[in-house]
């Protein structure tokens, strides 16, 4: 699968529960839409590239394959707000 095109994702963002101990949800900015070859929309988000040792880079990766949803900022709860506020 190849990337076709992309476009930033302002005040987008990934949610999903959280199943263990601490905070309800993990509530992750998104960077970009993209388009993948095959038609299909998909959200990427920035993580640091833990192979690199001596500087960190970024680059996009999409969500993990876990349930979780794509919420715009207008919709977020307020749990899903108190979530964002203590992991920023």
């Amino acid at each position: 699968m190849k990337y076709i095109s992309m476009i930033p994702a302002t005040d987008w963002f990934f949610v999903h529960k959280n199943i263990g101990d601490g905070p309800k949800y993990f509530v992750n900015h998104l960077a970009a839409w993209a388009l993948t070859d095959e038609g299909d929309s998909v959200g990427l988000l920035p993580v640091s590239d833990p192979t690199l040792k001596e500087r960190t880079s970024a680059k996009l990766v999409e969500p993990p394959p876990i349930e979780g949803e794509y919420i715009h900022k207008d919709r977020l709860t307020a749990d899903m707000q108190a979530c964002l506020q203590t992991h920023d």
